[in-house]
């Protein structure tokens, strides 16, 4: 069976298996990214599923980057154990045995829901002068020593005679 990603179509990503979205408990997705051969190993020792590791095509760290694509007897072993828990269960048990991966959200409003997105300060207020106040998300890039903000979108025509002017080199209309 299929991913149902809603837009992201079915397996956004075909042939991948170890970096790839899988469906858990809740209805929810991961972005799993078990990638490379040191997170494969921390994954299955975690989830104490020694046989993984034989089941992978690739069995060591020279041919480790092809993430198994197309194996699909994989594919469904890891379908069948990342369903068996809810999404916020697999990012606490990633997070606590070293494995890359993260919640996704096919919805927006999801991710801007999500404590650890708005704890990272990755989710601003902005003020539309027709839109009113929305919520918005920023870079989950941060520097220390920079300040990062979000404008509203401009409005329909508002820099088109500064556009006609100063790119164009034209006389405003």
């Amino acid at each position: 069976a299929g991913l149902n990603l809603g837009r992201w179509g079915d397996r956004a990503m075909p042939d991948s298996v170890r970096y790839q979205y899988y469906e858990c408990k809740d209805g929810k997705y991961i972005m799993f990214q078990a990638f490379e051969w040191k997170f494969w190993q921390n994954f299955c020792r975690a989830v104490e599923r020694p046989d993984l590791l034989n089941l992978s095509k690739a069995r060591d760290q020279r041919n480790f980057m092809d993430n198994d694509n197309g194996n699909e007897p994989l594919r469904k072993e890891l379908a069948a154990l990342l369903a068996s828990k809810t999404q916020q269960q697999w990012v606490s048990f990633f997070i606590e045995h070293n494995i890359p991966a993260c919640p996704a959200y096919p919805q927006l409003k999801d991710m801007i829901e999500d404590p650890q997105f708005e704890a990272r300060g990755n989710v601003m207020d902005v003020a539309h002068p027709d839109a009113g106040t929305y919520h918005m998300p920023t870079t989950p890039i941060k520097l220390s020593g920079q300040s990062y903000g979000v404008l509203p979108a401009p409005r329909a025509g508002q820099h088109t005679g500064l556009l006609l002017k100063e790119i164009l080199d034209l006389d405003e209309p």
